[in-house]
């Protein structure tokens, strides 16, 4: 009897061990799930954020360009045209005095008939003003296409991911070395384009110790699925 209990308590001590494990691997997934969620909305959040401030920016600056332009066309064509118009009241002004004059001498024939015509002979010189279809004609036009175009492409600016572009597949050690092969992982919602891997390194447990998080260094950028790295310094550095 004591033998069975013995073996019992035995056996259930090898599957407390194994749920254990099973629970710090549920534990590391919850790990995984949280911290990536939160690095990813923090990627969101800097990715618009920094994008909102570059639009801003370009669009203030192409407005400001075209404000400028549409007052350069203004101020050019106006200023002749302020000019023409000054002569013209100026003519206003002179031929509304020869009226007055000429409705004076109507009533008064000793008046200075001789300097009255002599006002009178400018009549028929006119100053030359442009036509209407002949002076600008201010407006704005914006493409209604590349509006859409631009819309299109911010509306489908960026993903959110279930599994990462690319996985590490394998690890072999070598004589003095190790292996890392990594893939793209294929995915059916979206078409991965990766023009560059970059492979990290940090020392310790980030899975456990999230603060180590910090320590991740390149060690590896390129075009490679494969690379060989000195062991001696993993061990040293892992």
């Amino acid at each position: 009897m004591d033998k069975e209990v013995e073996d019992t308590v035995k056996e259930a001590k090898l599957y407390l061990n194994k749920l254990t494990l099973l629970d710090n691997d549920l534990e590391a997934a919850i790990k995984q799930i949280t911290t990536t969620f939160e690095e990813t909305n923090k990627n969101i959040r800097e990715t618009f954020s920094n994008l909102k401030a570059t639009l801003i920016k370009i669009l203030d600056k192409r407005e400001e360009l075209l404000l400028n332009q549409s007052k350069k066309i203004k101020g050019e064509a106006i200023v002749p045209l302020n000019d023409c118009r000054k002569v013209v009241q100026e003519k206003m002004k002179t031929t509304n005095k020869l009226i007055d004059t000429g409705s004076v001498i109507m009533s008064n024939p000793s008046s200075n008939f001789d300097c009255f015509m002599k006002d009178a002979s400018l009549l028929g010189s006119l100053p030359e003003v442009p036509q209407l279809k002949e002076v600008p004609y201010i407006s704005f036009h914006s493409c209604p296409s590349s509006e859409n175009e631009v819309k299109n492409i911010l509306e489908k600016l960026g993903e959110v991911s279930r599994i990462a572009p690319a996985q590490v597949t394998q690890m072999t050690e070598k004589p003095g070395a190790i292996l890392v092969e990594w893939q793209i992982v294929e995915n059916d919602e979206r078409m991965t384009d990766i023009q560059e891997f970059k492979l990290q390194r940090a020392f310790g447990d980030v899975t456990k110790d999230l603060h180590l998080i910090v320590n991740f260094n390149d060690c590896y950028k390129g075009m490679c699925l494969v690379c060989s790295f000195n062991l001696h310094f993993f061990k040293e550095h892992l």
